[in-house]
């Protein structure tokens, strides 16, 4: 839990430097919560 709370505590952060995200995997199976994204 402490990795998604820094997670987040990052991308609030970065709100305004990050335009957008990218998704690079998406599993077959519980596609979004699986899925890797990148800063894009």
């Amino acid at each position: 839990m402490d990795v998604t709370a820094e997670n987040l505590y990052f991308v609030y952060e970065e709100r305004k430097r990050i335009q957008s995200v990218r998704m690079v995997f998406e599993p077959k199976l519980r596609g979004f919560f699986q899925a890797r994204f990148t800063i894009a």
